[in-house]
């Protein structure tokens, strides 16, 4: 299951940027993965909601998931929090 550490890399990358833009809390996360990315959304999300519960300043957030059809592309596109 590489979902676990792709998941694990994307909360070790939000966190960072949580901190380095001073937000408490964050409230939402938003992924664009390309289905050529070999993913699955579920897993990931699975994964997502484990790995947050150690994690106070993530463990309030909520994962969003955007898939696009033609693409091999996986990046956090966006993070919502205060």
């Amino acid at each position: 299951m590489h979902e676990l550490a792709i998941m694990q890399e994307i909360l070790e990358i939000v966190t960072q940027n949580a901190h380095d833009h001073g937000l408490h809390r964050v409230t939402k996360i938003k992924l664009v993965i390309g289905k050529l990315r070999a993913v699955e959304p579920e897993c990931l999300d699975f994964c997502f909601n484990v790995l947050k519960e150690d994690m106070p300043l993530i463990t309030k957030a909520a994962l969003e998931i955007e898939i696009k059809e033609i693409g091999n592309e996986l990046y956090v596109d966006c993070i919502e929090g205060d």
